[in-house]
């Protein structure tokens, strides 16, 4: 079988695999979503499509569409997509439609979790560090607050944050004045358990 090599314009070989690994179809699932919702451009549903297909190649051929990271781009990826669209969809047929059908409905779940539990929220929290830095006046407790706080922030990227964290932390930010900043930086950095146990007992 071959495909179009779009650079070389040229027919060139390609296998398929029939099956992967459970680990290689969950890296597909999950690189399908996170491009599709990502830090850099938010939610792109447009790009859905379009990195399913992409991830196809990539898991079940040998196809190379691009070389290295830095010389990927969408438009390239979108170019190859449309004359190859016959190749693609052989591909699929070979691999089997319930399975991939079964990849694209994963793949849809953990976009629309990844929209509900980490960019939305996500926000809020970005917020509620713009009031943090407001109502702590303290210069030397501020810049290991906030860092304690984006720390704990970026580590729940692609996973469920704990709203009822959230709560105590925006109940408590107002007395941080009083009750010394660093004691809570430091506890969020420990660990969640912590830093609700220091919270319950101030507020």
């Amino acid at each position: 079988m071959n495909y179009l090599n779009i650079k070389t314009n040229e027919n060139t070989e390609y296998t398929v695999k029939e099956s992967i690994l459970m680990s290689e179809k969950v890296s597909f699932i999950k690189y399908v979503s996170e491009m599709v919702v990502s830090d850099e451009l938010g939610y792109m549903p447009m790009l859905k499509d379009l990195f399913f297909d992409y991830a196809m190649l990539q898991y079940y051929t040998d196809i190379v569409v691009f070389e290295n990271e830095e010389g990927f781009s969408i438009d390239i990826l979108e170019q190859f997509i449309k004359v190859n669209k016959d190749i693609i969809l052989a591909i699929k047929n070979e691999v089997g439609m319930d399975e991939v059908n079964f990849l694209k409905s994963c793949c849809n779940d953990l976009i629309e979790f990844r929209c509900v539990h980490y960019g939305e929220h996500k926000n809020d929290i970005a917020e509620l560090l713009d009031e943090v830095k407001e109502l702590v006046v303290k210069p030397d407790y501020v810049s290991e607050l906030l860092k304690a706080i984006t720390e704990w922030v970026n580590s729940t990227a692609g996973k469920e944050i704990d709203l009822d964290m959230v709560t105590k932390l925006a109940e408590i930010v107002p007395m941080m004045k009083e009750m010394g900043s660093v004691e809570v930086a430091k506890a969020i950095i420990a660990n969640n358990d912590k830093f609700v146990s220091v919270v319950n007992k101030k507020v």
